[in-house]
């Protein structure tokens, strides 16, 4: 009889496993985008909402002012765009949806989970409540940057010996940020990130319309100056995380660019250091790869809870009567 019942508590988990979609969502300033993780590896982008002025607003207030009274009016906006991508992804899944897990700037954690909690859009991991993702860690798992072949080793090496560099290019409008990241198997750290590079030739007088290429090329050349190096010696003498130029191993793209800003920036990468060209990382569209790989490493929890316990630095966890 025990053997029984137990049989069927692990059949009723296996049933409910299959039937709970894994669900991302990820808040950027133009867009709300919800991915889907499914149990044979692959994900898929569901919904993408594009958020209203007032959300745009509650965004940009946010990044600003991280600390803004919950009690501002950039709040509803917020609440409301969350119904939205509710409600049309209640409609598509035809059963109440909620997130595994949300990939957001950290200026913006508290208010996003606070506002899904009150919509009840939050799903529970045992044993945790509510999982949270950095930006650049999304984009870690969206192009698997924590393989071996990525830093150019054999394909069955050690995970432990997993250790590289990476840029992030994330674009906003018209203008972007370029972030050095550091990553292992399990995830990646931020080092250095630049002022907005603004590219938009409205920034720019009408008789230097190719003002704006040459302005990202020397900014990216100068970020490169200033934060990688060319030759072992000079990583030898740096105490901090100086990497070589030579082994930054993936340039990842994120954010809504237009298709010429993202040209703009191809261009300045093959004039400035070429041998990195090859390394850009486009295979999935700038505005989808943070809620993709997201909802990689929510399923990645579901099934394996124990390795974000004791490894995984970017988990916040959060008791539900705190949100």
């Amino acid at each position: 009889m025990l053997s029984t019942t137990t049989y069927l508590l692990f059949l009723d988990l296996v049933v409910k496993a299959i039937a709970t979609p894994i669900l991302s969502l990820s808040l950027a300033p133009k867009h709300l985008t919800i991915a889907q993780s499914f149990a044979n590896g692959s994900t898929a982008v569901l919904v993408q909402f594009e958020g209203n002025s007032a959300y745009s607003a509650w965004f940009e207030e946010m990044a600003r002012s991280p600390e803004l009274d919950e009690e501002e009016a950039y709040e509803p906006a917020l609440k409301e765009a969350l119904g939205a991508v509710q409600s049309a992804v209640n409609h598509i899944l035809d059963q109440p949806a909620q997130i595994s897990i949300v990939t957001c700037p950290l200026s913006h954690r508290k208010s996003a989970l606070e506002a899904m909690s009150q919509l009840d859009f939050l799903m529970s991991f045992d044993p945790y409540v509510i999982q949270y993702q950095t930006s650049y860690s999304a984009l870690h798992y969206a192009y698997q940057l924590g393989k071996c072949e990525i830093v150019g080793l054999s394909e069955n090496c050690d995970p432990e010996d997993i250790f590289g560099a990476a840029l992030w290019v994330d674009f906003n409008a018209a203008s972007l940020r370029i972030s050095l990241l550091d990553f292992s198997e399990y995830g990646c750290i931020r080092h250095e990130t630049s002022d907005a590079i603004f590219i938009d030739d409205v920034a720019f007088p009408k008789d230097e319309l190719e003002q704006p290429a040459k302005f990202l090329e020397t900014a990216f050349e100068d970020f490169l100056d200033g934060y990688t190096v060319v030759t072992e010696f000079q990583v030898r003498s740096h105490h901090e995380f100086v990497p070589l130029r030579s082994k930054i191993a993936a340039i990842v793209v994120s954010g809504d660019p237009l298709p010429q800003y993202l040209e703009m920036f191809r261009d300045a990468v093959d004039h400035v250091s070429p041998e990195l060209t090859g390394r850009i990382r486009d295979s999935i569209p700038p505005s989808e790869a943070m809620a993709i790989g997201a909802a990689t490493r929510g399923r990645l929890i579901w099934e394996h809870p124990e390795w974000f316990a004791i490894h995984e630095q970017n988990i916040v966890a959060t008791p539900h009567e705190e949100l």
